[in-house]
């Protein structure tokens, strides 16, 4: 097995693994055009896909051609969320997760 770090999608047979999951179920895809709508009607479908994002966004596992600019999408509609949210007064440990999601998704787009 040809391992280049300790992480489970560190080898090659997890990143093949991977390709063919993205392949099959066109998860990537899915996750872009949701990440597409509109903030104001979709908002918590465009959070829940940024989180799959979150987890699964890592070079390896995540399409190599997507990833930095569907990273970039999910931030860029965090922050919209984070703004409606903040007009809409609502609370603000629901603002600081926001935070922490924008802040997660900014790290991970910076590899």
């Amino acid at each position: 097995m040809g391992d280049w770090g300790v992480a489970p999608w560190d080898n090659d047979y997890a990143a093949d693994w991977y390709h063919h999951l993205f392949k099959q179920t066109k998860l990537a895809e899915y996750i872009g055009e949701t990440l597409q709508l509109n903030v104001e009607e979709h908002a918590d479908t465009i959070r829940a896909a940024a989180h799959i994002l979150g987890c699964l966004g890592r070079v390896y596992i995540w399409p190599g051609e997507r990833l930095s600019s569907d990273l970039s999408l999910a931030v860029i509609k965090l922050k919209e969320i984070k703004n409606q949210f903040q007009e809409d007064g609502y609370s603000d440990d629901l603002i600081a997760e926001l935070d922490k999601e924008i802040a997660a998704l900014e790290q991970r787009n910076r590899y």
